[in-house]
């Protein structure tokens, strides 16, 4: 991947993103600006895109529950290789994620 269109078109329904960034916050959160942030994924967790929204995708965690990944600006992201991308948000706050293929 190289741009964010590329990686919109592989968050699809049903595609899995791995946590590489161990002890990292999950997901940030927020509405004009209001930033959360939920410190509960761990490297190698995989979730699993259950909806895609015009401003993110909703991923389903391994134990239940979802948590909602915002799609990134390009200033915020860097892709690593075909797979892998890195996402700085405010407050320095970094995750890698790999998509990674469907299971046997």
């Amino acid at each position: 991947m190289k741009t964010i269109a590329e990686l919109k078109r592989r968050l699809v329904p049903g595609a899995r993103l791995m946590n590489l960034t161990d002890g990292a916050p999950a997901d940030i959160h927020g509405n004009a600006g209001d930033v959360r942030l939920a410190s509960n994924l761990v490297a190698g967790e995989v979730r699993t895109v259950s909806i895609v929204q015009a401003r993110g995708v909703t991923l389903r965690r391994p134990g239940g529950g979802t948590s909602f990944l915002e799609y990134p600006r390009s200033s915020e992201v860097e892709f690593l290789d075909e797979d892998t991308f890195r996402v700085t948000w405010e407050r320095d706050n970094t995750m890698t994620y790999r998509l990674v293929e469907e299971e046997a």
